[in-house]
């Protein structure tokens, strides 16, 4: 069953995916203290990579280029080796 809500063409499923991937990097940045895990940082840290590679897809290089460089920042300051090499693959594709 489809709801008509969803999205239909390529332009909705990236509009969907922005809003999925910037709801994610809000909620794992939500998580403080004792409750904040190591997966909360990789989280955040994926959500900035795939920013950038719907960015990428938009045709929006400076922002896409912009959260790839968070994504690799971040993941160098979190110890998260696979974040590093997919932020760096997405620039790498611009």
């Amino acid at each position: 069953m489809v709801s008509p809500d969803m999205p239909t063409d390529r332009a909705g499923f990236l509009e969907a995916a922005k809003n999925w991937a910037r709801n994610a990097y809000s909620h794992s940045k939500d998580i403080t203290g004792d409750e904040r895990t190591e997966e909360c940082d990789e989280a955040c840290a994926v959500a900035l990579a795939n920013m950038g590679d719907i960015a990428a897809m938009l045709g929006k290089k400076e922002g896409a280029r912009k959260r790839f460089q968070q994504a690799i920042d971040m993941s160098k300051k979190i110890g998260f080796p696979p974040g590093v090499a997919q932020a760096e693959a997405g620039l790498e594709r611009l």
